[in-house]
């Protein structure tokens, strides 16, 4: 039961930092881009190539989908790349094949895929199964991506 509530804690945890932001910026368009061009700024290129990847894994999970995750972050994630004059298409590209690998964390697709084999209250087996593997090809996809620009 721990390992799920762990999960849940990380869900609510996700969409009250969305919240905030949103709450915080009172629902500018131009404030989120700005607030992650100070964060990429803050950590530089390295550590903007990293904060995309875990934005691209975390953002399915958060959202339900890689596409709404790329319609929600890949504005700010090109003005955080315009500001450190890092190549634009380098990060939201990182931000798509980060987001395909999150779905395996996307509880909207774990459910959805239950459903269609007739399986049954096996979120937690299968987030448990996917976790490590998704945080891992973050890692990678991160550390590949800062190694190569």
């Amino acid at each position: 039961m721990a390992p799920f509530v762990t999960y849940l804690f990380i869900a609510i945890l996700c969409w009250g930092t969305l919240v905030q932001i949103v709450i915080l910026t009172n629902k500018k368009s131009s404030a989120l881009p700005r607030m992650i061009s100070f964060m990429a700024q803050v950590l530089e290129q390295n550590g903007l190539v990293l904060l995309s990847s875990f934005i691209g894994l975390l953002g399915p999970f958060v959202s339900g989908s890689a596409s709404v995750s790329n319609c929600l972050f890949a504005q700010p994630q090109a003005g955080a790349a315009n500001a450190v004059g890092f190549p634009v298409a380098s990060i939201l590209s990182l931000q798509l094949i980060s987001g395909a690998v999150g779905n395996l964390l996307s509880l909207a697709n774990i459910i959805s895929a239950q459903s269609t084999v007739g399986l049954a209250n096996c979120e937690k087996k299968v987030l448990s199964l996917t976790t490590w593997p998704c945080l891992a090809s973050g890692i990678i996809l991160g550390f590949l991506a800062s190694a190569y620009y």
